[in-house]
């Protein structure tokens, strides 16, 4: 049979308007590509005025189309193109629709972080007061409604959300946040953000937030420390550096000092442990190795020291092969700072320490594969 080709029907955005099919076609996938292309740029247009209206008559239309998997879509074209009183309106529609369920949903969030990003100072000041009346540690540690607080500590102004930080500086709600695989994340992106910049200004206004929420941190260091995720932060803290050096400073000495026998031996504290050595001032490093190797009673029934003791432990040995590699790295002059003299014989002092222990235990290590490292690393070295 012939084929009588049929011209292409052309349909406008007008045509959609006045057939009664916007909502139809802002949940269908090609549809609602076809409005995002056609939503006119200028405010003062009548079909872009008609259609804003069409789709703001009702709270639960609206936020049923945020819900939807299509339907967000053309909501962000509203959001992103909005005027100052249609931001308003659509301000007042979330508000009313239940911010909160927005956040939670994996589609609607996004139309709440694109507010957040495009509205203007009035607007996302009231949608962050509205936030800020939330369950905080629930939106924390829930994998989609993160992202909006992830939003919010990322872009906004900080005297934005002092709000946020004052939560996070109280010792539960702290370990709530850090306790989870995304909080623990989030915590860290606070911190950089109070920290950044400090000759700007503004530096003065967090450095106070900095370090209210620091002294919380390091009232909790012990229990942050052996968390499975929380850990992540303490180390974050002592990899740090500028103005985060003093923190550095205290968790070393207040939280970590005189307790390295215990921590290195737990599954996370030891990354902790192990950070510690590796950024440790040379005072306190000079205190870490000490403890190390004097600081403890030998055990009475085996007549083991500490350095025992972490030799053969399954997270232990991972402290000591970090305290020879640092000592190694020293005395092969792969310090970035110049050591004078003094300081290598210390390097060299606690290095013969270790070698010897190890030679010691020779036959015992050779047992096990993280000995067989050890022995490998000090006889490297020679």
């Amino acid at each position: 049979g012939s084929f009588t080709p049929v011209a292409p029907i052309f349909i406008s955005l007008e045509d959609v308007l006045l057939n009664g099919q916007l909502i139809d076609f802002a949940i269908d996938p090609s549809g609602v590509k076809f409005l995002e292309a056609n939503y006119p740029l200028d405010s003062e247009d009548q079909i872009r005025k008609a259609v804003f209206e069409k789709f703001t008559e009702s709270t639960t239309l609206f936020v049923g189309l945020c819900h939807s998997r299509n339907g967000n879509f053309i909501v962000q074209k509203l959001v992103e193109l909005a005027t100052p009183a249609e931001q308003r309106e659509l301000l007042r529609q979330m508000i009313d629709g239940g911010l909160l369920a927005m956040c939670k949903d994996k589609f609607a969030c996004r139309v709440v972080q694109l507010a957040l990003q495009k509205f203007d100072h009035s607007n996302v000041f009231q949608l962050i007061q509205e936030l800020s009346t939330f369950d905080l540690a629930a939106m924390c540690t829930d994998q989609i409604s993160i992202h909006v607080i992830q939003r919010v500590v990322k872009q906004l102004p900080v005297d934005m959300w002092t709000f946020f930080v004052h939560f996070l500086s109280s010792g539960d709600s702290l370990m709530a946040v850090c306790q989870d695989k995304y909080g623990c994340r989030l915590v860290q992106q606070v911190i950089d953000r109070l920290a950044e910049n400090p000759k700007l200004p503004c530096f003065k206004f967090r450095i106070q937030l900095l370090h209210s929420l620091m002294t919380c941190i390091v009232r909790n260091c012990y229990r942050l420390s052996s968390n499975e995720f929380a850990n992540y932060v303490i180390q974050y803290v002592i990899k740090s550096s500028g103005i985060m050096e003093m923190y550095r400073d205290t968790i070393i000495d207040k939280c970590l000092l005189r307790n390295l026998l215990s921590m290195s031996q737990d599954k996370y504290a030891s990354h902790v442990i192990e950070g510690a050595f590796l950024f440790a001032p040379p005072a306190l490093l000079h205190e870490m190795m000490e403890e190390i190797f004097s600081g403890y009673v030998k055990d009475v029934e085996s007549n083991r020291d500490a350095l025992d003791i972490l030799l053969f432990h399954q997270y232990g040995n991972y402290v000591v092969q970090q305290m020879i590699s640092i000592c190694t790295a020293a005395l092969i002059g792969k310090e970035e700072r110049e050591l004078p003299p003094a300081i290598l014989l210390l390097y060299s002092g606690w290095y013969e320490k270790m070698k010897q222990r190890v030679l010691q235990h020779a036959s015992r290590l050779e047992r096990f594969s993280s000995g067989k490292k050890i022995i490998d690393s000090v006889m490297r070295h020679g």
